[in-house]
């Protein structure tokens, strides 16, 4: 029997350390880089020297944030300098903010921004352990060959998110992301599972499912993108190029949508047809059935921000689509889940924000909605803080029909499906 607390087994002490990092808006998963994690581990680490090696590959850098050119070379020449038979950080989550790769420098003269060496450098020290890599670039995306080499050299990359820095160049002009290049990163990242677009990306034409050129795409499960940046044509081409292994689409939004009723001539010549008319314009209404059509048969997740983004498919059946997480309910949900959408689709877990089933889903619930669902078996409160309690209409309707209510503290699709 363990006399005292340094006694304790790996698992347990892994498990009193979780506790200690949790905060009442993280108390399931830990979101890295986290400050409070890592104070907690240089805290740890001064009780005995066990601790001290387990907690330093460990935890002290799981998560790491770098923005700064000056403080990240200062960084790897410490990294440099420590003995070899001393153990190696393995940070999981490495985001690199303020990137700036091209040469000449932004006309404004911001300064201390990340280069495509000290990319390549940061990459280099992580080789080994990084899962999830976030890039975030100054204006538009753009690395050297040097780079995406290094990247394809992430022997446990599973999660790339491509990102626009919050720093600005200043510059008023500056080029679209190159769908060479995109495509070039994307095939490098050989066991790539989560691929997040937090930028526009627009491929020319419509790829080989699962190809681009002669080259395959990494097997990626999960796509995720904004509607305010890629138009549906985006998303359908972005959708084709990794359909042959995409099982869970996310999708961005803002705002309601367009109601047809609102827009001179939509309602009298329905939406196909005042979509056609739009297109002679050039301009594409933000409706997404192509990009059911298209994975209809495949998709087996969606993560929508807004239930708008239904409303032109809720005549769709999808045969194996077992998740569906909707964020906010800008329309009845009792009407809502009366669509066929929902009835014969064999949706098995059903994720509503938290704070939305108070605003907006508990005023317009009638009856039991739920029962509508003939396979469901969890409702997903996401988001949802530690005291959280859902509204009790909810709760009474899954308890008449033996659904079970679960709460998370996240709204990550991926995790979601482990869920099932």
């Amino acid at each position: 029997m363990p006399t005292t607390i340094l006694d304790l087994p790996r698992e347990t002490v892994e498990l009193i350390y979780a506790h200690l990092i949790a905060t009442p808006t993280e108390w399931l998963e830990v979101k890295h880089p986290n400050t409070l994690a890592a104070s907690t581990a240089c805290c740890l680490r001064l009780v005995c020297p066990a601790w001290a090696e387990w907690l330093y590959p460990h935890h002290l850098y799981r998560g790491l944030k770098f923005s700064s050119a000056s403080r990240s070379m200062e960084f790897a020449k410490h990294m440099w300098c420590r003995s070899e038979t001393l153990p190696r950080p393995k940070c999981q989550h490495l985001v690199i903010d303020r990137i700036w790769a091209r040469q000449p420098p932004p006309k404004n003269g911001t300064q201390d921004m990340i280069d495509w060496e000290l990319v390549e450098i940061l990459l280099e020290l992580f080789a080994d352990s990084v899962v999830t890599l976030d890039l975030q670039f100054v204006d538009y995306l753009w690395l050297p060959i040097e780079d995406i080499e290094a990247i394809g050299r992430l022997k446990n990359l599973r999660d790339l998110q491509l990102n626009i820095s919050s720093t600005q160049s200043g510059d008023r002009q500056f080029p679209a992301t190159d769908p060479q290049f995109f495509n070039d990163l994307i095939v490098a990242a050989k066991g790539l599972k989560s691929l997040v677009l937090g930028t526009q990306i627009s491929l020319p034409y419509e790829p080989a499912p699962g190809l681009w050129e002669d080259k395959p795409y990494p097997e990626i499960t999960h796509l995720d993108v904004t509607q305010v940046l890629h138009r549906p044509t985006d998303i359908l081409r972005l959708s084709t190029a990794f359909k042959p292994s995409l099982k869970a689409l996310s999708v961005r939004d803002n705002g309601p949508g367009i109601n047809a009723d609102e827009i001179f001539g939509m309602a009298e010549f329905g939406v196909n047809m005042f979509e056609q008319m739009m297109g002679q314009f050039g301009i594409e209404l933000p409706g997404l059935r192509r990009v059911y059509e298209n994975l209809q048969y495949t998709l087996e997740a969606l993560s929508l921000t807004s239930s708008h983004l239904l409303k032109d498919s809720l005549d769709f059946i999808f045969p194996n689509l077992r998740v569906l997480a909707i964020d906010y309910w800008i329309n009845s949900i009792t009407n809502f889940l009366a669509y066929q959408v929902f009835t014969q689709s064999p949706i098995e877990i059903l994720a509503i924000d938290a704070q939305a089933a108070f605003d907006e889903c508990e005023p317009k619930f009638v009856g039991n909605p739920f029962a509508n669902l003939p396979y469901l078996k969890k409702l997903v409160f996401m988001s949802a803080k530690s005291d959280y309690s859902a509204p009790p209409k909810l709760l009474e309707a899954c308890e008449a029909i033996g659904v079970k209510c679960v709460y998370i503290d996240h709204r990550q699709l991926p995790l979601i499906m482990k869920l099932l």
